[in-house]
């Protein structure tokens, strides 16, 4: 009983909990989906909400926009502790940058088909998302 506490706690920590994203790969499987577990401005993984409107899929930002993510572009991977929900939104994973410089570096080496725009115009570089097989 003990063990299995003390296993509960340690997934249950922040360093830890980033850590589900170590082994993903984008779609195309060139690159990683999260460029590490570090907290603030270099965390680029989170746990998200996503919604299907008119055959699209969008995703909740960390700052409550939302964005479109075209459907050849989402992963549906089992990732631990996907909890499937009814509703109009649903449990997923959004990878992504959206600070000024790393948007601004895409621009101009011209390495734009990572952009995206969010339903208020701001961009960011779409790295993954992921809906849980069963979420639809």
């Amino acid at each position: 009983m003990k063990r299995a506490v003390l296993i509960l706690i340690l997934l249950s920590t922040p360093s830890s909990a980033h850590d589900i994203y170590t082994n993903l790969r984008m779609k195309d499987g060139t690159l990683p989906c999260c460029g590490g577990p570090d907290a603030g401005a270099s965390r680029d993984c989170w746990r998200t909400i996503y919604r299907e409107r008119g055959g699209n899929f969008e995703f909740r930002t960390n700052s409550g926009d939302w964005v479109r993510v075209p459907t050849d572009r989402i992963q549906f991977t089992p990732i631990p502790g996907d909890q499937v929900e009814e509703g109009e939104t649903h449990e997923a994973h959004l990878c992504y940058k959206d600070d000024p410089q790393t948007v601004e570096n895409y621009h101009e080496y011209h390495n734009t088909d990572r952009l995206l725009k969010t339903e208020s115009g701001a961009e960011i570089v779409f790295y993954c998302g992921i809906i849980p097989p069963g979420g639809l």
